[in-house]
């Protein structure tokens, strides 16, 4: 029954519109230049956003091809570290292998003398890759932090 009323106010409202369009569109026509001047706006503002919008949707992809560089470089500094290890480590073990394994007099003197320089290399090699991993992730912070501002 709602629904029936509803109905009904709406199509008296429509029948007394048509019988005074006259009037109604004489109304309306004075409030036309604003109803223009609000639709213009709107398409400028629409035009900004969707500028503004491609702008940034560049500017997040320079910066993730740009991190895509950085995490692809960092991987291939491991891979490079990674190996000048495990070849200083294979050398060490020649070495060892190649002492007699009788005197183990020549095998402590020969562990004193280089297995310092080897620990520090290693470590120093650990501390740069940590240092380098701790950069990376200080500027994926900086770069989440941007794009929220």
């Amino acid at each position: 029954m709602v629904i029936i009323a509803i109905i009904i106010v709406l199509a008296f409202m429509a029948i007394a519109i048509a019988n005074n369009a006259d009037n109604v569109w004489s109304d309306v026509k004075s409030y036309m230049p604003w109803l223009y001047s609000a639709a213009m706006i709107f398409v400028a503002f629409k035009a900004v956003i969707v500028g503004m919008q491609m702008y940034l949707e560049m500017k997040i992809e320079e910066k993730i091809k740009h991190l895509q560089t950085v995490i692809e470089e960092q991987q291939a500094h491991d891979v490079t570290q990674k190996t000048n290890v495990s070849n200083k480590l294979d050398k060490i073990i020649n070495e060892i292998s190649t002492i007699p394994n009788t005197d183990t007099s020549t095998i402590i003197d020969f562990l004193k003398s280089n297995l310092p320089n080897v620990v520090s290399t290693l470590v120093e090699q650990q501390v740069s890759q940590q240092v380098a991993y701790e950069k990376q992730k200080l500027a994926l912070e900086y770069e989440q932090k941007d794009r929220t501002e």
